[in-house]
Formats: structure tokens, sequence, C-alpha cells
């Protein structure tokens, strides 16, 4: 025996026991209420070294709530308190000034207070030191107390970044000082059309658990996740459990794994890190790049080119392990198949995530734990189901078909990892029309396979079935459909999973702003990602209606893409930060309508199925 001996022994009590852990942390109750949407931008905008200027701070709110002025009230709420950090490069003059602010008295303190709703735009002071040359970075701290009628409060501190560039030039005589008049205050805050997973929110807890709870079994049809079957099967069959309880500890384990991750690690990533977190995670090239290996290694395991073998005393170790109840393995297996399905399942769970990192964790974490349970489900009965089919007679060649067939799926699904490699490093390796004529060479032969017409080593050709030819027949009709997108032909829903095409729409966001005031037009930008499948559903399935396409043609169109790296990297870092700016949220997709002069008028967050709503949105 060796000096130190660790076990991990795992039960469905103490599975349970972790989740209700995970609940308590993340469930504690929290007031819920909308973030204030906070910006920066240093005027005037071609401000020199050595000149006095304003920092215009603006707040922007959702209808109902509101912030407290910069005034001190006793025994009341807490006043907005504002503090730059300019470095060596913008020094600060005065105090921050804001629009004046009638008190009244407050539902929650009781005592009259300075309040402001929907929006309001504070100055402060500036000075640019002399010699500053180059981009700049300034830090703003904010500290407010955001409230919605009589409720609970939540007091927040945010800090926002102020870029700006100093313009070349002498000092001008009349922009040697300070400016410290308060900015002119917007009309009004910008119309906020919340995404489906906000509409339905609103109707209740119970209505948006079962939504989520239906996206999640939605999602097990995506080609991130639809290829794990097997992958599953395999595994499950493979620790071969001796007895019904150690099976159903098997699939228990499995997806504690599945919830865990999506429910725990996910609010714990988008917490610490932002909206961004789990979106960064999706995106990562190396981790894509690394799933695609497994897919096709996992692919030629089910096509009989190898298989897969480990040594004799791991085996014992691992099949007495599994005797003892050690459930690691499992659990492991669980973490990964979630990890490999955020490139797909990353937009509901984007979204469903970005409030976390605001404060709100109640719905959240009970959608996250919706979604992860519906997405574990299949998966459960999956790992139950191979205890049960080693006692099977061997007469099951329909399985060694499937597994053929899941194979195939294995090469595809590997090929849409790679492709999203490509597309966050902008290689263009794997264009659209290639990526698709791929698709109908391993889906073309996988249909083939299924009609008897593809020998692979160890699969019987002989007494195929009528299921098996109808299969074959539909699967040899998608490769045509494969082919016949890949000449240009849109493949509807489909659409949501391929690479991009080039856009005719501009993709400066200062060359749009040019082009509005030109032609006196307002913008209509639309924020989108080289992975994200609900902005590909919507460019090429919305975009193209012809009613849509006339509302369009009122606006200076142009594209932001917020995800990529290498050489577009600082770019797409920089559209980032608009989007932030203007509507207060990077999940995408986001749509977002503003003026020639960069104030944002609406925005529309999400996707929608409904044409009828985003012509509304157009036409406002």
């Amino acid at each position: 025996m060796n000096p130190v001996s660790i076990q991990y022994r795992f039960s469905a009590s103490r599975i349970a026991a972790t989740l209700l852990a995970l609940c308590a942390i993340f469930c504690t109750p929290t007031a819920s209420f909308a973030d204030v949407h906070w910006s920066a931008e240093l005027s005037p905008a071609d401000i020199r070294a050595g000149e006095g200027g304003q920092i215009v701070i603006k707040a922007l709110l959702d209808p109902g709530s509101y912030i407290y002025s910069t005034t001190e009230a006793k025994g009341g709420p807490t006043a907005t308190t504002i503090e730059v950090d300019g470095g060596t490069a913008l020094s600060t003059a005065g105090e921050p000034a804001g629009p004046p602010a009638a008190a009244s008295a407050d539902g929650f303190y009781h005592v009259p207070a300075e309040k402001y709703e929907r929006a309001v735009t504070f100055g402060f002071g500036a000075v640019v030191a002399e010699g500053t040359t180059g981009p700049q970075t300034a830090k703003i701290k904010i500290k407010y107390e955001e409230r919605s009628g009589a409720t609970a409060g939540s007091v927040k501190t945010v800090e926002i970044p102020l870029t700006f560039t100093p313009a070349a030039g002498p000092i001008r005589d009349d922009h040697r000082d300070a400016i410290g008049t308060v900015p002119a205050q917007p009309a009004s805050a910008p119309t906020v059309e919340k995404g489906e997973i906000e509409k339905t929110r609103s109707k209740g807890l119970l209505v948006f658990m079962g939504y989520c709870f239906v996206g999640g079994l939605l999602s097990l049809l995506t080609p991130c996740v639809f290829p794990m079957i097997p992958l599953t099967v395999n595994f499950f069959t493979k620790r071969q459990a001796a007895s019904r309880k150690a099976g159903i500890k098997d699939a228990l384990a499995y997806c504690f794994g599945i919830v865990a991750t999506f429910t725990g690690v996910g609010l714990l990533v988008t917490i610490l890190f932002g909206a961004t977190g789990l979106q960064t995670i999706a995106t990562n090239p190396y981790l894509n790049i690394a799933f695609a290996i497994l897919f096709v290694t996992l692919a030629a395991n089910l096509l009989g080119f190898f298989e897969f073998v480990m040594p004799q005393g791991l085996t014992q170790s691992a099949h007495s392990k599994s005797r003892e109840g050690g459930l690691l393995g499992p659990i492991f297996m669980g973490v990964a198949s979630t990890v490999s399905s955020f490139t797909c399942t990353g937009a509901i769970v984007g979204s469903l995530l970005a409030t976390a990192a605001t404060g709100d964790r109640l719905y959240p974490f009970m959608g996250m734990l919706a979604f992860s349970t519906a997405f574990a489900a299949p998966f459960f009965l999956l790992a139950l189901f191979p205890q049960y089919l080693s006692r099977l007679p061997r007469s099951g060649a329909w399985m060694i078909s499937v597994k053929g067939y899941m194979g195939f799926i294995e090469l595809a699904a590997a090929i849409k990892f790679l492709s999203n490699a490509d597309l966050v490093w902008q290689t263009n390796l794997l264009p659209r029309s290639l990526f698709l004529y791929l698709w109908a060479v391993i889906v073309g032969i996988a249909g083939l396979y299924l009609l008897g017409a593809v020998p692979v080593k160890g699969h019987d050709r002989t007494g195929i079935g009528i299921p098996r030819r109808i299969l074959g027949v539909i699967t040899v009709l998608l490769a045509f459909g494969c082919v016949y997108g890949a000449r240009g032909a849109s493949l509807g829903s489909v659409e949501a999973f391929l690479p991009p095409e080039k856009s005719t729409w501009l993709q400066d966001y200062a060359r749009a702003q040019e082009l509005a005031k030109k032609e006196n037009k307002p913008i209509f930008i639309n924020f989108t990602g080289v992975t994200c499948t609900n902005c590909r559903w919507m460019e090429k399935n919305m975009f193209p209606r012809q009613d849509v396409k006339d509302s369009l043609k009122n606006y200076v169109l142009v594209e932001l893409y917020t995800d990529r790296k290498g050489k577009l990297q600082a770019n797409d870092e920089r559209n980032q930060a608009l989007q932030q700016k203007l509507t207060g949220t990077v999940t995408l997709p986001v749509y977002v309508v503003v003026t020639p002069t960069g104030d944002a008028v609406r925005n529309f967050q999400g996707s929608t199925p409904d044409p009828a709503r985003f012509v509304g949105f157009l036409k406002q």
C-alpha cells in the first residue's frame, strides 16, 4: 500500500449536497435591477496637449429606475461620486457638475433627495498635460446607488475607461482653460428592445425556467453537442459497471459534471471575468483545435481504424475503482462534454449569465440549472444504457451501423471546430464554400456507407434493412444540399453554424459616421462575432427578407466584429468597447440605431424569429 492513499467516493446524496451548496452560494437573494449604462468621452474631440476641456460622463437607465445626484442628503441615500485617474496625461479641475435636480421625498429613505431618471450627463473639467502624444487611457471610478420605487436598492462601484488621443498642433489660446459647465443633457435614454430571454424572464421564474429547459433540449441538436453521443456510449461501455447500482452512480456523476460546469463554473467565470468570460472560452482557437483532434480520433476509433486499449494494469485498477464507487472519471467526462459544447450553446448560455456579472444571481442560476438539467437528461439515459447493452446477445448488427454512422458525424463536427479557430485567427483557410464541400463529402460517404456502397473494416454490408436504407437515402440528399449551399444558396437554420460570407456593409464605424453626416441618415450597427451562431442566423434568415431590406435602406449600415484575434484583435476590442458604451452589454448579437453624432437611439438585444417585431424595431 502506498504511504499516502487518496480515494474519491461520490454518491447521489453527496452530489445533491454539492448542488445545494452551490445554490446557497449563487442564489443568495439580491435585488434585481437593470445596471446603469455608463460611458465617458473627452470634449472637444480635437483637444490638444496642454489644452483644457471637459470629461463628459453619461448614464442611461431603464424606465422606473433612478440614481441620486452628487449632493449628499443627511440620513438619506448614497450620493453619486466620480473620481478620475488620468495618470500623467490628464488632470481634473474642480468638482463634477450635473444638471439641476429638484429634491423630492424618497420612498425608501423618507427624506428629500435629488434624483435622476432615464438619462443624465455629468461634466468634469480636465486639462491634457503638455507633451502628451499618442493614444491615452484614463480610469473613471463611479460610486452610485440605483433604486426602483420604494424597494431596496443597490450601491455599486464601477470603473469605466476613457480613451483619447490628443490632436497635433500648438496650444490654442482660447482652449487653455478647463470647461466647468454642465454638458447638454440627452433628450431621453435609448429604447431597449430586450431579447427573448429577457422577455421571458419578465413573466416569472417558472416560465423563465421552462424556456431555459426547452433551450437545453434544443441545444442537443447542435453540431457541437450531438457528436458527443458516441463518445458517451464508448466511455461507459468500456467502464463495464458490474451492477445496476454502479451504473446509476456513474450516470449521476456524469450528469453532475455537466450541471456543475454549466451552473456553478459558468456563473463563477461570469462573476469573476465579466460577461465575456464564457465567450472567451468558446472562441479560444487552441481549445477548438484540441476538440477537433479529439473528434477526429474518436471518429477513427468508431470507424474501426484502431481500438482504444488501455494497459491491463490500468484497466484492472479502473475496474476495481468502479466497484468501489470512484466516480471522478464520469464527472470529468461530463465536464469535457460541457466545455466542447460552449461554441454552439454560447448564445443562450452567454445571455443567461450576462446579468450575473451585474449582481443578479437568482435568475441566472435557476436558468442555468434548468438548461443544464435538460441538456444532461439524455446523457443520463445514455450513461445507463451501455450497462445493459453489454448483457444483450451479440446479434445487434444495427449497433455497428450506428457506431459507423456516428463516426462520420464526428468528422463533420471536427470541421466545425477547425472552422472556429480559422475564423478567430482570420486565416481564411476554411471559407463557407470549402466548409460545405467538405461536409458534402463526409455526409455523402456516410449515406453511401448506410446503403452498403462504402466498405468499413469490421462492418457487415449484408442484410441492410429498410430503416437503414431510408436513412442512407436521406443522408445522400443532405450531401447534395451541402453542395447546393456551397454554390451560394441559403440553407436556412443551418446557416447559423457556417462561416460568415463577405459582407457589403461598412466595417469602419468612423467611416459610417462620416457617411451618415453626409447623407443625414441614422446608423444601424450590427455588433456580431465570427463564432456567434445567432448572429449568422439573423444575417442569413432575417436581413435578406424584403421587408427588412426595405427598412434598412433608411440607414447607413455598418457591421462590427468583436471576437477576432491576431491582426484584427485591437480593432475588435475597440468595437467591443463601443458596444458596451452604447448598450451596456457585450453579449451577441446586438443591433443599435445611433445618430450621426454617435448618440444611441435604440437597440435590439439578441435574435428573434419574428420578422414583424424586428421590422417594428427598424421603423420606430
